[in-house]
């Protein structure tokens, strides 16, 4: 199935068109920017707590000039079947490997935000030769980083930094996800380390935040640096944790210049970390 979607705020004047598969009793709802014969390695961006792949709007045109980008629904979030359990980092990096599967895409680029962070570590530790380039941006960090209770309190912080644009957004889609599964989401994400897991993955990775992200602090985000000393770094200025909302287009550059460097380099700057 698929629809297209009007797209009023798209500088790139690519349009997103919307789409569905089914992997067993699962209905995967994700939506797609550029061409999918593109020559580019294709970049698939996964959203975080609460939210849904309308989350992306903003950014996905603007890095579908040269490659196919594929944003997902998460199985409990968006129009994408709803489970009966709450599912953790590796449930649904479990599902993130099925959707693609069910697309016989080839190995991707993976984005993540804030929880979709961990989900695509995750997806890159369990399924290595999925994935090429990594990029975690705004990326919480399981148990060594903050219990749900501080966590929320921050996403609320949070909501007096963003766009006021956004905020209508979020509040659609957490009350079709409910409060259960968003809840219980957050909690299940703590018990993961996510630390640990990043500490196990050789591949490129860039990590980036926004200089005024609330939700997750930068000496969380040194952690995850800590844990994979080759990674790249980038902060965006004026951007707080929903940067690519806020700042799709220097979010855009930061990806693409980490995209273009030659593998070579990459692995030159790993072999010296």
């Amino acid at each position: 199935n698929e629809r297209k979607c009007d797209m009023p705020h798209d500088p790139a004047h690519i349009a997103i068109s919307r789409h569905w598969v089914m992997s067993g009793a699962t209905r995967y709802h994700y939506r797609i920017a550029g061409s999918p014969d593109a020559r580019e390695i294709p970049l698939v961006l996964v959203h975080g707590l609460g939210v849904s792949s309308a989350y992306w709007e903003r950014l996905q045109p603007l890095l579908a000039r040269g490659r196919c980008v594929y944003a997902l629904d998460l199985p409990g979030f968006g129009h994408t079947t709803r489970p009966r359990a709450v599912l953790n980092t590796v449930a649904l990096a479990r599902a993130l490997d099925d959707w693609m599967t069910a697309l016989h895409l080839p190995p991707a680029h993976l984005l993540g935000h804030s929880l979709g962070g961990p989900v695509v570590a995750e997806c890159a530790r369990a399924h290595p030769d999925r994935v090429r380039r990594l990029i975690l941006v705004g990326s919480t960090v399981g148990t060594r980083g903050a219990r749900a209770p501080r966590q929320l309190l921050r996403l609320l912080g949070d909501a007096a930094r963003e766009s006021p644009s956004l905020l209508p957004h979020i509040f659609r889609d957490y009350l079709r996800a409910g409060p259960r599964r968003v809840l219980g989401t957050d909690m299940t994400a703590d018990d993961d380390d996510t630390v640990a897991t990043i500490a196990r993955l050789s591949l490129p990775l860039l990590v980036a935040r926004g200089s005024r992200d609330n939700v997750v602090p930068l000496t969380e985000t040194r952690q995850a640096l800590k844990a994979a000393p080759h990674a790249l770094f980038i902060e965006v200025a004026d951007a707080a944790h929903a940067v690519h909302w806020s700042r799709p287009e220097a979010l855009a550059a930061v990806v693409e210049d980490f995209l273009a460097i030659p593998g070579e380099r990459l692995c030159a700057a790993r072999a010296g970390a």
